[in-house]
This record gives structure tokens, sequence and C-alpha cells, in this order.
């Protein structure tokens, strides 16, 4: 990336992001930074409610960089998930009386980072790919993977972050079968997923179609 005459390097965008990581999210803070992991070197680690896994390039997005993140998440979520198996074990083997209270509950949640591989709110992680552009099968494929996507520029005194969105590229009118019975069907599984969580909770509700 280039301002003027000078090009701006990957290092010096990421000494900036590390002094103002609320560019990402607000709140956040870095964890670390050129960590290394089993399938390669993460840029940034930070933590804002959730784990963020953030990949820097000085060049515009390509598809395969969302892989590479992917498998940063996918590192950094069995890492995290082992952690949490470890304490867990030794919380039940402890004979401490609040292993059915606080304790045992935070790290039952914490196990579900052990299932971290891939980015979602849900698993606990959450995958950041920043470069200087990002073109429409880049922001696609991020979007289907749960990676979220920024470009950033050079401004006077610092950088400037956007964080992109998956535009709507197509318009079909009148919708085509295959999307309307795919829909229905999954509308059908969703109620039937809520009935039974209902019945449940309450097996004396009766369910009229």
């Amino acid at each position: 990336m280039a301002l003027g005459r000078r090009r701006i390097s990957e290092r010096e965008f990421e000494d900036w992001l590390v002094a103002n990581p609320e560019a990402i999210e607000e709140g956040m803070e870095i964890v670390g930074r050129q960590i290394e992991l089993p399938h390669g070197r993460l840029d940034l680690l930070g933590f804002c409610r959730y784990a963020y896994v953030i990949e820097l390039k000085a060049e515009p997005l390509r598809e395969r960089d969302v892989a590479q993140v992917m498998r940063y998440v996918a590192d950094v979520g069995q890492i995290l998930g082992d952690i949490a198996m470890i304490k867990f074990r030794s919380l039940t083997m402890s004979g401490d009386p609040d292993n059915n209270g606080v304790k045992a509950r935070v790290f039952e949640r914490r196990l579900g980072w052990r299932h971290g591989l891939s980015a979602s709110r849900d698993a606990g992680i959450l995958a950041a790919l920043v470069g200087t552009s990002a073109p429409d099968r880049v922001l696609a494929t991020a979007f289907s993977s749960g990676v979220e996507v920024y470009t950033w520029e050079s401004i006077e005194g610092g950088f400037a972050l956007e964080r992109r969105g998956l535009g709507r590229q197509v318009s079909l009118k009148p919708m085509p079968s295959w999307a309307l019975r795919l829909s229905w069907m999954i509308e059908k599984q969703c109620r039937q997923e809520v009935e039974e969580e209902d019945y449940d909770a309450n097996p004396h509700l009766v369910w009229y179609s």
C-alpha cells in the first residue's frame, strides 16, 4: 500500500492496529502478535467477549487468504479446547464442593470452544481478514466461512478501516423452484426442532398442525 511515493508495509499497519485495536472492535484487547501455530504464524490474536483471530495483508485479499485464517481458527480452537479439558478434568477430580456450581458451569461452557473449528460466536472464536481490497469472490468465500472482512487504507496520521459486507449481487424473480422447496424443508425442520424442545419442557403440551 503506498502513501505518496512510500510503500506502507504490513508491519507498519500491524504496529498501528496493535496500538488501535478498537478499529476492529470496540473494547478489543490484543493478546499476542506473530504467534506460532501448527499451521503457520498468526499476525494478531485479540479478545473482546470472543477470541479474535486476525490476519493482515498489505495487498488485495485472495480466496486462499480465507483458507489461511480458517486454519488458524482451527489451531486456536483446538489449543483452547485442550486447555479447557485439562482444567475441567482437574476440577472434577479435585473433590471441590463447587464442582456442580459456577466453576463447573464455566468450564463446561469453555469445553464448547474445543469445537471452535469454524469461525462463529457459538464457537467462541471469530476470524478477521484485513487487506487493501476485497473482490466479490473473496467476500462470498469469507461470508460462507464466517470470516469478517475489513479493508484498510493509509490516511494522514494513520490508517482507516472499513468492514466489508457481502452485497446482493443477484436478484432472481420469480424465485426458482429449488430455492422455494429448500426453504420449505428448512422451515419444516426448524418447526420440528422447536416442537420437540417445547415438548421436552412441557410434555403435556399438545400441538395442532
